[in-house]
């Protein structure tokens, strides 16, 4: 149970209002969780009103919504790609007054400190957490890929940040930590699932999946959103292999569509490789644990660093996960899942207990590894029994909410502002000394 002085009142700041992704539902879980246990008064601030403000009103936490300028709604690292002297424009002109006015809202509304999900969040409004003189605490649910002196300015201005993986400290600045603390993600047990037939006729019946897609062998789902690091392009290239293999299946791949050409190229994709009949892009999908009670496996394809030729454009791929909800909602479901090793993943999943870890960016092992789960029916049903296992031991809702309250009681008890001066020091200084190596 977390330390005394409770309820603690935290200020939630969500830079990212029109996603509802997992490191939004893992966050919202943990929230509610711990108001419902009498450890957390929370509010929610958002920029802007939208799918995540439904979603956390939904669940009875009180929002404000606190608009934000075009800053705030510019995604894809935009405002990285302007010249230094317009960033410095933006600063002056939107984030300070932003940063004003987050103040005045959290001084109003009794906040002892304000929690940011992701460190785009910390650097667009971290300033209006320090400006109140109230601690921020940094949720990192992934490595941040921008630059140096960004990150190691969210970081410098961060009293503690939670690390959803053990594997992510290596990305932290030495002088940081110390102040870094590990808490796994945690999900509920579902209240009710739905058999394999009922859920397949529940998604035909919606339109969400057409008459034809349950009609070939095992079914693997993808819960991710079209972006170039989720790596679904070699899934659909392993998905074209393994037509001239003896085996069938069909992939649902439920998750919105990011920006830029990749999703539609990606749609083409599966088209010119013949494979449209059997892979199926479902976009964003409000219950994918439908989906998953639906499906046989789930796979998570992710890469991190790659080159992508569009035809008509090249992407420069970097990208990492963190602890990914998918995995832990398909585990919670009783499926076996194929994932990249990469970061928080192999803190999931034991390969060839509870899943199958391939090579980042490998097709060859990809493809194998689906193919095995395709041919081995009994393989799937004990990896998927030890996997709803290891979720119930390892990833309760109840330790993600009590490791949350404890980082944040830990924040409020030991600072008075955000990080000291000499930890911002501390951290600058090893920004410096990597951008000599």
């Amino acid at each position: 149970m977390p330390k005394a002085r409770l309820p603690l009142r935290a200020a939630f700041f969500g830079d990212y209002p029109h996603e509802l992704a997992g490191a939004t539902k893992s966050l919202l879980a943990a929230v509610v969780d711990a108001r419902d246990r009498g450890w957390l008064d929370p509010l929610a601030i958002l920029p802007a009103d939208a799918i995540v403000a439904d979603a956390f009103r939904e669940r009875g936490i009180d929002v404000r919504i606190l608009p934000g300028s075009p800053a705030y709604a510019s995604f894809g690292r935009a405002l990285l790609r302007l010249p230094i002297e317009r960033q410095a424009w933006v600063f002056l002109k939107e984030v300070l007054p932003y940063s004003r006015a987050l103040a005045r809202l959290v001084v109003a509304e009794h906040v002892e400190l304000v929690h940011f999900n992701t460190a785009r969040g910390v650097l667009l409004a971290g300033l209006g957490a320090s400006m109140a003189r109230l601690p921020s605490v940094l949720h990192m649910r992934g490595t941040p890929r921008f630059e140096r002196r960004y990150w190691a300015a969210a970081q410098a201005m961060s009293h503690r940040i939670i690390v959803v993986a053990r594997a992510l400290e290596a990305d932290l600045f030495p002088s940081a930590r110390s102040r870094a603390r590990v808490v796994y993600n945690g999900i509920s047990d579902l209240a009710h699932v739905p058999s394999r037939e009922a859920a397949r006729s529940v998604l035909v019946r919606s339109g969400i999946v057409p008459p034809d897609a349950f009609r070939r062998g095992a079914v693997f789902a993808s819960l991710s959103s079209l972006t170039p690091f989720k790596g679904l392009h070699h899934l659909v290239r392993a998905v074209a292999s393994l037509r001239g293999l003896a085996t069938s299946a069909t992939f649902l791949l439920a998750g919105p569509s990011a920006s830029g050409a990749y999703p539609e190229w990606l749609k083409r994709e599966a088209t010119r490789l013949g494979i449209s009949d059997r892979v199926f892009f479902l976009g964003f999908v409000r219950d994918p644990d439908l989906v998953l009670a639906a499906s046989d496996a789930l796979v998570l394809p992710s890469v991190e660093r790659e080159r992508l030729d569009l035809g008509n454009a090249v992407i420069d791929i970097d990208g990492n996960e963190g602890l990914p909800r998918s995995i832990l909602e398909a585990m919670r479901a009783g499926l076996p899942c194929i994932a990249s090793d990469i970061a928080g993943t192999r803190e999931q999943i034991t390969d060839g207990v509870n899943g199958i870890l391939v090579p980042s960016g490998d097709p060859t092992a990809l493809v194998a590894a689906v193919e095995r789960l395709i041919r081995e029916p009994e393989t799937r049903e004990r990896m998927g029994a030890r996997g709803r296992e290891i979720c119930r031991e390892r990833f309760p809702i109840e330790g993600a909410s009590s490791g949350l309250v404890d980082v944040l009681t830990e924040a409020r008890d030991t600072a008075s502002g955000a990080a000291t001066a000499t930890e911002v020091v501390a951290t600058l200084l090893d920004a410096v000394r990597a951008f000599g190596r």
